[in-house]
């Protein structure tokens, strides 16, 4: 099988866990990991895809605890 390169564009709604990975620059088992915490987590069929705006309030909110 040939290696899928993801390719992310600016405005995607949906990503999925490779996509992700390289949205938040770091491994595929930590972007899941986000992914399910922030319930960003969408199933379409076999297919896992993760809500970027979902992710994006989760860690915008982290930074509001912190802060």
């Amino acid at each position: 099988m040939r290696k899928r390169k993801a390719t992310i564009t600016e405005n995607a709604l949906y990503v999925d866990a490779p996509g992700l990975a390289e949205l938040l620059s770091c491994g595929r088992n930590t972007a899941d990991k986000i992914g399910k915490e922030a319930g960003a987590r969408v199933q379409f069929g076999k297919s896992v895809r993760y809500s970027v705006a979902k992710v994006q309030a989760y860690l915008d909110s982290l930074v509001d605890v912190q802060e």
